[in-house]
């Protein structure tokens, strides 16, 4: 499934396992991803995050208290189906990204624009609150492959 993740994006979603699996999870969830993104740092989600103005470690920061408190909340209810299934549909949704953009390998960025379509997703409820906002994270992806 991963063959067409550029090297960035297969480090990501590697980088993921570890960090569900730092919370007690068994699969990796989305936020799992949105903290992979932040810990690799340097991808084009995470240039995009720093031009919008996003500290990375204050990020990281809000979305391991989340999931924490997330975690703790479903503690009695740890579901690896439904978190593996998320994460499945998050794949597909970043392959349509790279799709839509004519892009032929899957970036961090289509990940991360694909953690935001769902906006009752603890990533974008987190991006959001942080002031980032899904037109400005595309606009700011266009700019850059349009300097490229």
């Amino acid at each position: 499934m991963f063959e067409r993740f550029s090297e960035r994006a297969r480090q990501v979603m590697a980088l993921a396992n570890p960090e569900a699996q730092r919370f007690g999870r068994e699969y990796a969830s989305p936020e799992h991803v949105l903290l992979a993104i932040l810990r690799e740092g340097n991808g084009v989600a995470a240039t995009v995050l720093r031009i919008l103005n996003l500290d990375l470690r204050a990020a990281r920061r809000q979305v391991e208290h989340m999931v924490r408190e997330q975690t703790a909340a479903n503690a009695a209810h740890p579901d690896g189906h439904i978190a593996a299934e998320t994460t499945h549909q998050l794949v597909e949704q970043a392959i349509e990204e790279a799709r839509r953009a004519d892009h032929h390998l899957v970036g961090t960025e289509h990940l991360l624009l694909a953690l935001m379509r769902d906006s009752d997703g603890l990533p974008a409820r987190i991006l959001s609150g942080l002031g980032v906002q899904p037109e400005a994270v595309r606009a700011e992806i266009r700019k850059i492959f349009d300097t490229e």
